[in-house]
């Protein structure tokens, strides 16, 4: 991929939307896509194991879904945050330190 110009990349794209939009009857995720997407193998050249172009799942993620794996790093960084009221005692503390 590293040797494509803009030329090729356009073409590929649009080769890999038509494939996988074709036919498509569901819109139930493929959970081979879905497995591939956790595992962060999914690119260009993933082939599902489902039938690969024949597959009738959704190789695409609905709008604001949220992996697995980024649930995690989101409760992680949630339970790091300070309560909303200790937030407001520092910041009045600031203040009044700078008066």
């Amino acid at each position: 991929m590293e040797d494509w110009d803009l030329e090729t990349l356009e073409k590929v794209v649009e080769s890999k939307g038509k494939e996988y939009n074709q036919n498509k009857p569901t819109d139930i995720v493929c959970k081979h896509f879905l497995n591939a997407m956790e595992k962060k193998q999914y690119g260009w050249f993933w082939v599902c194991p489902n039938g690969n172009k024949e597959c009738h799942y959704r190789h695409a993620l609905p709008p604001e879904y949220i992996l697995k794996s980024q649930m995690k790093a989101l409760l992680e960084e949630e339970a790091n945050k300070l309560a909303i009221e200790d937030e407001i005692k520092d910041q009045v503390l600031e203040l009044a330190g700078d008066a």
